[in-house]
């Protein structure tokens, strides 16, 4: 059910299918930076990743954020603070 185990980038450390979606989801894709990512876990029918990253806000400030991604079959389908 939670499909492919998803794979941390050599380059950066980040995991593509959680860069996608933030881009998809994001007020500014285009300010998109990593800050960070863990290994993928899997726990009950995820993945789960916790990663880092700044990103403009609606009032064009840059903010951190962090947050838990759970990955099932290459797709984030749930986020958590």
């Amino acid at each position: 059910m939670r499909g492919e185990k998803p794979m941390n980038s050599p380059w950066d450390g980040s995991v593509p299918e959680v860069e996608r979606y933030l881009k998809k989801v994001m007020n500014d894709p285009d300010s998109y930076e990593h800050v960070s990512s863990s290994a993928p876990v899997a726990r009950d029918a995820f993945w789960i990743v916790k990663s880092s990253f700044r990103g403009k806000n609606a009032f064009g400030g840059k903010v951190l954020n962090t947050r838990y991604f759970f990955i099932q079959q290459g797709q984030v389908v749930r986020v958590e603070e």
